[in-house]
């Protein structure tokens, strides 16, 4: 009985080797397996669905930071307004200040206690200064998780089951 690798009885030299390769005597092994192609597929999708949220996260926190840097640009002009007239500014083009409010955040009306920045859908939460207390906050909805965790995540934040206000800074 002869080896898998002497020739094949009847076949000889290229014959013998295309006749190995077809009947499995010898194993000739290149590239992947379909398995290990479909491990490390499945591997890439588990990293990508731990890490796309975090990075969302993040990226929606420097947003959040940005707004927040306007908001506080305001309000110091806010205060040079205050000690100017002695009343708050209820429109920012009275203000001596060149802003850029970011574009996915929206300036509210102003009213004589607070000056507004809304962030637009698909986020909802509030940024906003009072003139009472000279105090930045942050508000969102207790029951929408993504737009409580921003507020969490800007300042210390307080929690009364329904809203979640987050303070930005005090003066």
């Amino acid at each position: 009985m002869q080896g898998k690798n002497q020739n094949i009885k009847g076949f000889g030299g290229f014959t013998a080797a295309i006749a190995r390769l077809f009947c499995g005597c010898e194993k000739h092994k290149s590239g992947f397996t379909l398995i290990e192609v479909l491990v490390v597929v499945l591997i890439i999708g588990i990293l990508t669905s731990v890490a796309l949220p975090q990075y969302e996260k993040a990226v929606e926190k420097s947003r959040a930071a940005k707004a927040v840097s306007a908001l506080r640009t305001i309000w110091n002009a806010q205060r040079v307004y205050y000690d100017t007239y002695g009343v708050y500014a209820n429109d920012i083009s009275k203000l001596d200040v060149n802003v850029e409010i970011p574009s996915e955040f929206e300036l509210v009306e102003t009213t004589k206690r607070r000056f507004l920045i809304r962030r637009k859908e698909p986020y909802g939460y509030t940024l906003n200064i009072s003139y009472e207390d000279r105090n930045g906050y942050c508000w969102a909805d207790a029951s929408v998780k993504k737009d409580s965790d921003i507020c969490k995540s800007l300042g210390q934040s307080v929690s009364n089951g329904i809203s979640v206000y987050g303070t930005l800074w005090q003066d």
